[in-house]
C-alpha cells in the first residue's frame, strides 16, 4: 500500500512540474493589435536611443504605431519578462526619457514611446489588445 501511495504522489508531482503556461508569440501580439484596428509597421530605423537596447539579453522587435516607436520584447517566461523590466529601470534610472507607456502581459514586454502627447484612443486600443492577450488560451 505504501508503494502504491508513493507512486501516486510521485506521478502527481511529476505531472505538475511538466504543466507550464504557453507563451504568447509575436504574431499573437500583432493579431491582437490588429483586432483593435491598430496597425503596426516594422521599423528598420536604428536611432541608438535608450529604447533600442537589449533587455535581459532579449533583442527587441521594433515597430511604429501611428508614427511613434512601438517595441515588443518576447521572453521565454514571465519571470524573465520581469527581469527585462528591471533591466530597463536600471539602465534608465539616471536618464531623462521622453514620455512612454509600458505594457506587460505574461511573457511580453511592450514600450509605446509617444514622446509628448498620448492619444487616448490608441492607449485604449493597446489596453484592450493586452486584455485580450491575458485571456488568450494557448
Amino acid at each position: 500500500m505504501k508503494k502504491a501511495y508513493f507512486t501516486l504522489i510521485a506521478l502527481v508531482l511529476l505531472t505538475a512540474c511538466q504543466v507550464q503556461a504557453a507563451n504568447i508569440t509575436l504574431n499573437d501580439v500583432i493579431v491582437s493589435l490588429e483586432n483593435q484596428h491598430l496597425t503596426v509597421e516594422e521599423s528598420k530605423e536604428n536611432n541608438e536611443s535608450i529604447f533600442d537596447k537589449k533587455l535581459n539579453d532579449v533583442k527587441l522587435n521594433k515597430y511604429t504605431l501611428h508614427d511613434k516607436t512601438f517595441l515588443i520584447y518576447i521572453y521565454d517566461s514571465e519571470e524573465n519578462r520581469k527581469k527585462g523590466r528591471k533591466d530597463f529601470q536600471k539602465q534608465t534610472e539616471s536618464m531623462n526619457t521622453v514620455s512612454y507607456d509600458v505594457y506587460e502581459v505574461k511573457n511580453i514586454l511592450i514600450f509605446y514611446v509617444y514622446e509628448k502627447e498620448l492619444d487616448n484612443s490608441i492607449d485604449d486600443g493597446i489596453d484592450q489588445a493586452i486584455s485580450n492577450l491575458e485571456r488568450l488560451e494557448i
